[in-house]
Parts: structure tokens; C-alpha cells; sequence
């Protein structure tokens, strides 16, 4: 959860879908966030308390409440029907209770949940994020049941701490809560800008799952039930292979079967990867080059032993390494997706394949726009039918909030255009979206290059803005799904400038955005189809492609300073010394039991814990793992004993990860002393870890220890400046808190004194003298 990213929404008045679906899975409260399993405004008390959460969330910045999640267990359960209450009511309700007159929205959104379409509500508090205004707070200018001990008072004044309504009584506790507020919103900015970005969107346990790719599959009754059939028909078939043209849902297909096995955990196993070496035209072979998950036949068997902790074997021979894999699929049932087969251009994958002794427990489905001439079964994919279409039409209809019309003559006129083909009836109510003209929509050109490309993307194309269309043409050139910040740096953009043209490629349906599961950064995708559009339509448009790339590499040479990223992300077994089977069993369990916390099974999760626990009692990875569990659930005594076990055993290894998650666990317990000695301990063992050094710092400041508060700061801004290359972004976030700091300790002109330095120094690295503007605003606030 990042909170200052939830505040921005709310400043934004940003209630669509994606803001909904990204605050469901916060699976946390804060002072922007509430979660109510339900919301009934008929009793006093009810009202009062309405009135006192709207009143602290607006004296904090703004929120959202959304009603349909279950408090503390934050399972999405929905509502059964639209809440009776519009925007004015809800006023209304506010006014009786505080006698005050606040800016509150709500809105329902549908939102799919396993498959199952769920109600909810998102109520939006509006509020100002400007310090200046935020210092006065409103005040309940009634009193409403003021001799209950639930009542209101005229006077009172409300602000939200954490995930907690409370009241105040003096200034000075409003000033503080702003000043760790501003903190807050530091780090959550600085830890967001050192995730990586995985190319998985479930990552747990022995499942490795590409992005989904859709909110609800449509139609496919036939084709689901048949492969289906043929993959639980008979075991001595382990390659299928689902084919049909571009374009008409073979991946999404794919996926509905990955992600349908893993919901019944129907494989010990499942990885999913991607072969789109390259992307071809069905017509003109036109070439664009990706990055793929799966490269060659090493590439291959490298992820498998990854994914099986046999990272330290993927320097071995070939021979050795396919033995292995070989070994594992013997030894686990294992689901094998394989996706865009006709992009490999190394045979020995498929190779590898095709000799699986008859041993194997893998089921292999490979995807490809053709046929091939091998024996593995056949799953041809057509186009949707009428029926499919229609289905199709009326769920996108309710997501883009249009009305493309579904009788027989438009439905015909649609299949014709399209052939049934799902991506180009996607973006035909793209076109419609956009221009709300079905004449325009329906309208087919005469195009002299690839029927489906010019077909799918010129209508659209050309109603975009030029600044859309230079957007998506340099969209082309990423590896991965960007961030709006790596997007916006390659194209030397404003993000504001980058936002209108995102909204105009969304309402033409070009991209969609949505969060990366393991990073909770919001990314934006499209399909590889669009991509190639795309990629054709940048090389006419000058320097354009030759200027982006290279903004865009300054920009990843520029991540890949950040090497503490490499370290998180190094093989759990090697990371944690586990070198015998029990070790290794420990962390699979324990691995397995963060899978059943993700899916809200807590019971099953805490039987994982205890047998890891039972399998290797020193395991460090499972003793910080269930610490962090049992203080999810409030459990502290048993979080401390679990994590002072750990601490036992520290080494020079593993001692910085030990007491960071030490850390971690007393500032849940608002411990100040203990998670400021702890910090400095684990300090000792990485002293580079700057954002570890930064939360020491806002620690200190915290409980008043303004000096060595900014000692933290000023080591972390030296540090920065030793770097060959000019300092990185870590650096703004210790000048902010630094100047925050010495604001917050009477130091007024000391602290002006160093925003003046400060704002000199940055005006001479190139590396951050765009962020001159960012560090000036302080003064501001």
C-alpha cells in the first residue's frame, strides 16, 4: 500500500474502477482508507460515527471509504445492492451530525472477484493537501447527542491516525500528526522507487503466473470444456497444442486455464512463459523485436530451476541441467505453458519437449498461430460466434459505460468486419467509445497493408491526438510494461502532458493500465498486435524512435545503480544458507503459507507455519515470515518470541535482514526505542542500505532527536554524492525529510539556510536537477 499514492487519488477525485480495484487490494487501513463491511445511516450512533470518519478523513488530506470489505479481515465480500444514499444525502447525514458542510461523492462499481461479479461502494471525502490549510481543521460547529458517550460536541475536532478515528485537543498534536504524515508520504515514495517490476503477476510458492490479462473471461463454453477434456483425458498425452489466427484469444484462453488450475491447485506446479521473440504480421511478416521470458532451450530449463530453488545448477552443462528438469517433472505434476510457439526461433525447446520420458508428470500446452506437423493433440481455437459477440459487446458496454447496440443487424455487420476476431471487436468499441458514431465505427477502409492491423488500429488511430499517437508509438519500444514515470522520462514528457494522452489511448481502448501484484506500481499494457501497430508507425516518425531509445536506456542504466534490489531478489536458499533437504522443506512451507495468507486462508497458513517450524525449528526465513504474520493478526508476544528466536542465530548474512524485519515489527507495535535499536543494528551489518538509514532517521525525528535524526539524513546525502554517475532520487527524499525535520525543531532559519544550499546543489547534477521544482515547493507547505 502506498499512502501518499491513495492521498493523490483522492486529491484527484479519482473514483473509477482502477482507483477501486487498487484499494481492495491494499488489504490495509490508513489514514486515507477505511474499509466497512456496510454502512447504515439510520440510528444516531450510526450517524455519528459517519460524520466523525468523514470529518478526521477530510482534516487529514481527503480519503476514500469502501464499503463491501470486512473490517480487519479485509475480505471482499461486497453488498448486496446499491447503498440508498446519494452524494447530497450523505451530506446531508454529515451536516446533522457536525454541522458542517463537506464535499462528499459516492459512486458503485462492479468489480470481478474470482469470477464472481461483487458490488461495491467508494465514497470519496474531498479535502485540500495544501500544510497551510490542512493547520486549521474543521471543527464540529454542533453538539449532536453530546451526553452520549459516542456523541459530539461543538468544538470537537476529529483527524484519522492510522486506521483509527480519533479526537484532538490541541494544535500541537494536529502538527505532529502532519509531520509524520509528510514523512509517511516520503517513504512510501522512496520505498515504491526501489521495487522492481516483475514480469509475474502471481509469484508464490511453485506457481510462477503471467498477467492475467483480463476482468472476466467471455464465452468460450466449448473450447474451455475441451481443453479441459483433453488435458485430464488421458495421462499418456502430456503436449497440446491450442492453436487458431492472431488475434483470436488463444493467450486469454491460456490464461484462464493457468489461472483456473491454480485456484484448485489442480498442479504442485505451474509456470506460465512467453516465447515472443519476435511479433509478425499475419500478412506482410512484418518483425518487432521483445523481450521475452523465454529465450531459448537454456532460458527454459534456467526458470524451471529457478523456480525449484536449483538456482546454483544453472551454470551446469546442458546435459546436466535438462537431467534435472527431467527429475522434477518426474517428481511433481507440473502445468508447463509455453505461449506464442511460432515466435521460437530455438527448435531444441521444442525438442526437449517432445523426448520427455513417459515418466513425466508435466502437462505441456503450447499456444501458436498455426497448427505444427508434430503428434501432440490439437485444440483449434475459432473466432467468437454471434452469441460470444453479443456477450462480449454487453460486458464492455458496462465497463466503457457505452451503449454499441447488440441487434442482429449491427451484430452481423460487426462479425463481418472483424471475422469474430475478439482484439479487432475490442477495438471497434474503441472507435465507437471515442467518436460515439456507429457509422464511423462500422465503417470499413480500404488499407493496403495487413487487413487486421490497419483494420484494428487505423479508424482509431487517426481520431488520436498527435501527442496520443506519438505516446503509443514510442510504447513500442519498452521490454516490459512501463510505469507513467518510465513512460513520461523516455519521452522527456511532463506526466501531466503523458496523463491526457493516456486518457485518450484508453478511451480508444490502445492500452490498459492496472497494478503489478508484486510492486503495487500501476503499469500500463497492451497487446502484442498493438505493439507491432505501433512499432510501424514510430519508424515514420523522424528521430523520434532513435531519441526515445536512448532516454530510454540512460533511464534502466540508471535502475540498475540501485543494487540492493539485487540482493532482495537472490535465491531463497542461497540467500538463507539452506543447504540441506529439511532447510530447504522449511522454506517451501513457509513459502506455501504466505500463498494461503494471499488467498485469506489463515488457519491453513498458520499449519504451514507450525510444520516448517517442526521441520527445521532455526529456520530464519520461516521464523520472520511468522512473526510478520502473527502481527498482522495482532499477535505481538507471539511475533516477539518468534522474532527474538531469530535473532539468535544472526550471522553476517543474514543479520541485516533479521533486524530490519525486527524493525518492522515494533513500529507495528509503535515501539520508537526498539525499532530505533534495531535499525541501528541492522545498520551495522549494511550500512549502504540507504532506505533503512532514511527510516532511522525519520524514526529519530519522530521521538525528537532532531540532531541525530539529521546526522541519518546528512550521511545518506553524502553518500549520494560519492556516486560516479551523480546522485540518484534517494537523495530528494533525505534533503525533504531533513528539511521537514529541522522545521519540526524550531529551526526555522538553519533550515532555510540548508533548502538554500540544497536547491544550489541539485541545480548542478543532471541526474536530479529536475527535481529542483519538487524540493523548492517545501517553502510552500
Amino acid at each position: 500500500m502506498n499512502i501518499s499514492k491513495i492521498r493523490q487519488f483522492a486529491h484527484e477525485g479519482n473514483v473509477s474502477k482502477e482507483t477501486l480495484k487498487y484499494l481492495l487490494n491494499c488489504y490495509s487501513e490508513c489514514e486515507h482508507l477505511d474499509y466497512k463491511e456496510k454502512i447504515e445511516l439510520k440510528s444516531d450512533h450510526a450517524c455519528a460515527s459517519f460524520g466523525k470518519d468523514v470529518v478526521a478523513m477530510k482534516n487529514v488530506g481527503g480519503g476514500f471509504i469502501v464499503v463491501g470489505v470486512k473490517d480487519k479481515t479485509w475480505e471482499k465480500v461486497g453488498i448486496d445492492s446499491p447503498m440508498p444514499y446519494d452524494s447530497k444525502k450523505l451530506i446531508d447525514q454529515v451536516r446533522r451530525s457536525t454541522g458542517l458542510d463537506l464535499v462528499v461523492d459516492i459512486i458503485h462499481h462492479k468489480v470481478y472477484i474470482k469470477e464472481e461479479e461483487l458490488l461495491f461502494a467508494l465514497i470519496l471525502v474531498r479535502s485540500t493537501i495544501k500544510r497551510t490549510k490542512l493547520r486549521n481543521p474543521s471543527i464540529c460547529s454542533i453538539s449532536f447527542n453530546a451526553r452520549e458517550k459516542w456523541g459530539i460536541r461543538a468544538g470537537d475536532r476529529y483527524i484519522r491516525k492510522g486506521e483509527s478515528t480519533v479526537r484532538i485537543k490541541t494544535e500541537a498534536e494536529m502538527e505532529e500528526l502532519l509531520d509524520y504524515l509528510e514523512m509517511q508520504y516520503n517513504q512510501s515514495d522512496l520505498e515504491e522507487s526501489n521495487i522492481e517490476v516483475s514480469p509475474f503477476a502471481v509469484e508464490s510458492g511453485l506457481y510462477r503466473l503471467l498477467p492475467q490479462g483480463y476482468e472476466r473471461f467471455i464465452g468460450r463454453k466449448d473450447a474451455k470444456k475441451k481443453l479441459i477434456e483433453a488435458i485430464e483425458k488421458d495421462p499418456r498425452i502430456w503436449i497440446y497444442n491450442l492453436y487458431g489466427p492472431g488475434g483470436v484469444g488463444k493467450s486469454a484462453l491460456a490464461n484462464w486455464l493457468v489461472y483456473n488450475a491454480y485456484e484448485k491447485r489442480q498442479f504442485e506446479s505451474i509456470i506460465q512463459l512467453s516465447a515472443k521473440e519476435r511479433e509478425l504480421s499475419t500478412t506482410d511478416c512484418r518483425v518487432k523485436s521483445l523481450t521475452p521470458s523465454l529465450l531459448s532451450v537454456e532460458d527454459f530449463l534456467d526458470n524451471i530451476l529457478r523456480l525449484f530453488e536449483h538456482e546454483e545448477m544453472c551454470n551446469s552443462s546442458l546435459d546436466k541441467r535438462k537431467k534435472t528438469v527431467i527429475d522434477i517433472m518426474d517428481a511433481y505434476t507440473m502445468l508447463c505453458v509455453l505461449d506464442n510457439m511460432e515466435s521460437v526461433s530455438d527448435a531444441r525447446i521444442l525438442d526437449f519437449v517432445y523426448n520427455l520420458p513417459p515418466s513425466t508428470k508435466a502437462k505441456v500446452l503450447l499456444t501458436s498461430r498455426t497448427r505444427t506437423p508434430q503428434w501432440e493433440y490439437p485444440i483449434q481455437l475459432n473466432e467468437f460466434s454471434n452469441l460470444e459477440i453479443i456477450e462480449f459487446i454487453k460486458f464492455r458496454n458496462e465497463e466503457l459505460m457505452i451503449d454499441f447496440p447488440s441487434d442482429k443487424v449491427s451484430i452481423d455487420k460487426l462479425s463481418t468486419l472483424t471475422g469474430g476476431l475478439p482484439l479487432a471487436i475490442q477495438w471497434t468499441l474503441g472507435i465507437y467509445n471515442k467518436t460515439k458514431d456507429i457509422a464511423i465505427a462500422l465503417n470499413k477502409k480500404s488499407q493496403s497493408s495487413s487487413p487486421l492491423l490497419e483494420f484494428s488500429f487505423r479508424n482509431s488511430w487517426d481520431i488520436l491526438s498527435t501527442t496520443a499517437q506519438k505516446a503509443m508509438a514510442v510504447f513500442s519500444i519498452f521490454d516490459n510494461s512501463p510505469t507513467i514515470q518510465l513512460w513520461s522520462s523516455t519521452l522527456d514528457w511532463a506526466i501531466e502532458t503523458l496523463e491526457k494522452a493516456i486518457n485518450e489511448l484508453e478511451l480508444a481502448t490502445f492500452i490498459n493500465r492496472r497494478i503489478d501484484v508484486k510492486s503495487s506500481k500501476e503499469i500500463y499494457t497492451a497487446l502484442p498486435i498493438t505493439i507491432l501497430f505501433a512499432k510501424q508507425q514510430l519508424s515514420n516518425m523522424g528521430n523520434l524512435e532513435k531519441n526515445s531509445i536512448h532516454r530510454y536506456n540512460n533511464y534502466i542504466g540508471k535502475l540498475e545503480l540501485f543494487d540492493f534490489a539485487t540482493r532482495r531478489y537472490d535465491g531463497k536458499f542461497k540467500k538463507f544458507d539452506a543447504k540441506s533437504d529439511h532447510q530447504k522443506k522449511a522454506i517451501l512451507l513457509s513459502i506455501q503459507a504466505e500463498d494461503e495468507i494471499q488467498n485469506m486462508h489463515l488457519e491453513a497458513a498458520n499449519k504451514f507455519y507450525k510444520e516448517a517450524l517442526d521441520t527445521d525449528p532455526r529456520s530464519i526465513y520461516t521464523l520472520v515470515s511468522y512473526a510478520n504474520f502473527k502481527v498482522s493478526n495482532g499477535r505481538y508476544t507471539k511475533a516477539l518470541s518468534l522474532i527474538q528466536e531469530a535473532q539468535k542465530h544472526v550471522t553476517k548474512k543474514n543479520g541485516f535482514y533479521i533486524y530490519h524485519a525486527s524493525f518492522k515489527i515494533y513500529k507495528e507495535m509503535r515501539d520508537d526505542n526498539k525499532r530505533i535499536e534495531c535499525l541501528r543494528k541492522a545498520l551495522e551489518f549494511d550500512p549502504t542500505y540507504n532506505v533503512a538509514r532514511h527510516e532511522l532517521g525519520f524514526s529519530l525525528s519522530r521521538i525528537g532527536k532532531f540532531d541525530e535524526a539529521i546526522k541519518e539524513f546528512d550521511c545518506i546525502i553524502d553518500f549520494e554524492l560519492t556516486r560516479s554517475n551523480g546522485p540518484t532520487k534517494q537523495i530528494l527524499f533525505a534533503m525533504k525529510t531533513k528539511y521537514t525535520t529541522l522545521v519540526r525543531a524550531k529551526r526555522n532559519s538553519e533550515a532555510e539556510l540548508f533548502l538554500n544550499n540544497a536547491l544550489e546543489l541539485i541545480e548542478s547534477y543532471e541526474s536530479i536537477k529536475g527535481h529542483k521544482l519538487e524540493l523548492a515547493e517545501l517553502r510552500s507547505g
